[in-house]
């Protein structure tokens, strides 16, 4: 259940009652305070596996019935229902190409330097934002996130004529593929360190160990067969680290 301020989540392994329950709550504790609830922006969404089609489930408040979406938008990330996150790539890529294309016809300068520092401050930062969470997995994402920067980068006279990965070297920046890894590694870094709130971390550890030469901060995978569970952040952490 989304609402402007409110969430409300219910895992795959509880029934229905569950979070109907905690909706009648919610409902009871407004009334109570007297702060009415905008039913018309509630709704809810479910993510399921692509094998398993979602069964509508119809959830209500006060009687009336809510909304059921397959595609949501929470806090600037567009989120599907298989979690496969092409609407949202295909928003920022739209938006940051834009953006680029209006950086290189508002500044008359053809300074590389320049070039890279407005690149850098306007238009990286739609391609990164929240990366840990929708990091693409499928080689044409990942080359659709890719071809932003290196657009730009052929824009510039002085590099053109280079090969991407020469062009990034003479201009001292990073792929975008590379930058989301080092994202994911500074905030596994975080979570195993306690430097942030969240529940992943009993998810990312394997505490359960009977090898002497083991210790507690080892990393752990959960096996899955769908895309849903597999590339999630914290199997995805398993890779990234073998990487480096």
């Amino acid at each position: 259940l989304f609402a402007d301020d409110i969430k409300l989540y219910k895992s795959f392994k509880l029934v229905y009652s569950d979070l109907q329950k905690s909706i009648d709550a919610l409902t009871t504790w407004s009334k109570g305070w007297q702060l009415s609830l905008a039913t018309d922006k509630c709704f809810v969404c479910s993510i399921k596996s692509s094998r398993h089609k979602p069964t509508p489930t119809q959830y209500s408040i006060d009687s009336a019935p809510l909304k059921l979406l397959y595609q949501v938008k929470d806090l600037g990330v567009i989120i599907d229902s298989q979690l496969n996150f092409r609407s949202h790539i295909e928003s920022i890529t739209h938006q940051a190409s834009v953006r680029s294309r209006l950086t290189l016809k508002s500044l008359v300068s053809r300074d590389k330097d320049l070039l890279t520092k407005a690149f850098c401050v306007y238009t990286r930062q739609l391609l990164e934002y929240c990366s840990q969470v929708w990091s693409p997995h499928h080689k044409y994402l990942v080359d659709r996130v890719e071809r932003v920067q290196r657009r730009f980068t052929k824009a510039i006279p002085l590099v053109r004529h280079l090969q991407y990965c020469d062009r990034l070297k003479a201009l001292k920046i990073r792929s975008l593929e590379h930058r989301r890894l080092i994202a994911d590694l500074c905030l596994c870094y975080k979570i195993v360190n306690n430097l942030v709130s969240t529940e992943l971390k009993n998810h990312l550890l394997a505490f359960n160990y009977s090898s002497t030469r083991r210790h507690h901060l080892k990393l752990r995978s959960q096996p899955s067969q769908s895309d849903l569970f597999k590339f999630f952040f914290t199997n995805r952490e398993m890779s990234s680290v073998k990487m480096f």
